[in-house]
């Protein structure tokens, strides 16, 4: 197949049956060249982060309400016009292929309506359509919304947590529209202290195709974003007075931070407990921890029952499942599935798993509630709230495992006027975290 079509396919899958763009690339791109592989990430990845912005311009050329639309001519119009904005594709190239691209979908007497739109576009640039945007949107969240391809929801949450700072959020839209860094984690300790990782010993940026580096092929390492390796590193060191020889992973699939918590447990001769509610993901789980020396065990269970007697652990992480808003540049699609609405479900299920942790960990110990999302619901209001609910729990500074870990690069970045640790893509570059530190008194 040709790259436009391969394209056009993963679209597809993304669209109709509703598959993950990042877990679905890797099987097409291992089918195409190097060159070809780079050019379809590029599309595709690009298309979806500036989605409502080529729908704009796509409207405009084609006077017409784009939701009437055909869904494949849909797809195909915003390939065509993301080649032309936005890419260095010739557009006679991306005007030809684009409506080749119709004979895929059994429409073929659409050709016309896409070539016409598709040349339209072609007269003007990016630049054109920002101008018409900026001119004909009055309100600033909702502008920065369509210039930056975010629903406006999510864009005036980001307004919220940064306090209004509109150079703040555009920095942070601006960045989620750029390809993240690959970033690797060890399976067997630090690396070495040249691997260009910005925090983690434990983290490597790469240049390449992840599953086809060495490191990645000899088991020795896996993907995993350097603002997660850093959570875990976080809960890990935080200084504890008293015993520490059990911890707890509470939501651990698919297994990333359990496989690095697992190591440092091991240097403190501790046991790991990760827990995953469903079967799959917790094979996930048993896989990463597999190798990696020391004490763990897997078990399939509701992070929300009252599985562990109180006080049974010493230190407890709630890596909860939450809107994901940290991870919008390296999930391209998902900031069209994402809905405030979710909320209702995940506030709730948040607060269960971090109070069922609050029960299982001892007096003294600690729990780390942490979030890939910097959505306030998700974390201040909800510390907030717990702390209002249960006079035993006390929030620590987050901050105070700094100087516990001794190869920590560039630790004023960490800095925060509260007790919380947030990662910011457009500060840290990493994804966006959020981790709070609790004792139970």
């Amino acid at each position: 197949m040709k790259s436009r079509e391969v394209a056009y396919r993963i679209v597809e899958e993304v669209e109709v049956q509703g598959a993950y763009l990042n877990l679905i690339l890797p099987r097409f791109l291992n089918e195409v060249t190097e060159q070809d592989a780079r050019f379809i990430t590029e599309l595709v990845s690009g298309m979806y982060r500036n989605r409502s912005f080529l729908d704009f311009a796509i409207t405009t050329e084609a006077k017409r309400d784009l939701a009437k639309v055909d869904p494949p001519l849909r797809d195909i119009l915003r390939i065509g016009a993301y080649q032309i904005l936005f890419m260095r594709t010739e557009n006679y190239a991306a005007v030809t292929e684009s409506v080749d691209l119709v004979t895929l979908t059994r429409l073929a007497s659409a050709r016309g309506f896409v070539n016409a739109t598709l040349r339209s576009i072609s007269e003007h640039n990016k630049e054109y359509y920002q101008t018409l945007i900026e001119s004909s949107v009055e309100n600033k969240w909702e502008r920065l919304a369509l210039l930056y391809s975010h629903p406006a929801w999510v864009v005036k949450a980001a307004a919220e947590a940064l306090h209004a700072n509109e150079t703040a959020v555009e920095h942070l839209l601006q960045k989620n529209n750029e390809a993240p860094p690959v970033t690797l984690v060890s399976r067997h300790g630090e690396f070495a202290p040249d691997s260009n990782s910005q925090f983690s010993p434990y983290a490597m940026r790469i240049h390449e195709n992840p599953y086809r580096h060495p490191l990645v092929i000899e088991n020795k390492a896996q993907v995993q974003d350097e603002g997660s390796q850093l959570i875990a590193e976080l809960f890990a060191f935080y200084p504890l007075d008293g015993k520490d020889a059990s911890w707890l992973d509470l939501c651990s699939g698919p297994g990333g931070k359990a496989m690095l918590l697992k190591q440092f447990a091991q240097l403190k001769k501790a046991h790991l407990t990760a827990v995953e509610l469903h079967e799959h993901r917790a094979r996930l789980v048993e896989d990463a921890l597999s190798g990696i020396e020391g004490d763990s065990s897997v078990e399939i269970a509701d992070g929300r029952d009252k599985k562990f007697a109180t006080g049974s652990f010493d230190r407890v992480l709630v890596d909860a499942p939450c809107l994901g808003l940290g991870a919008l540049r390296r999930r391209a699609e998902s900031r069209w599935r994402k809905q405030v609405s979710d909320l209702t479900t995940l506030v709730p299920l948040q607060k269960a798993l971090l109070d069922n942790a609050l029960n299982a960990v001892r007096i003294g110990g600690i729990v780390a509630y942490a979030t890939c999302s910097w959505h306030l619901a998700e974390t201040e209001y909800l510390i907030a709230d717990i702390l209002k609910q249960r006079s035993d729990i006390k929030l620590l500074d987050a901050h105070r495992a700094i100087g516990n870990i001794p190869h920590l690069k560039n630790v004023e970045l960490l800095s925060s006027p509260d007790q919380y640790v947030r990662l910011w893509p457009h500060i840290h570059d990493t994804d966006g975290m959020f981790m709070a530190i609790l004792t139970r008194e």
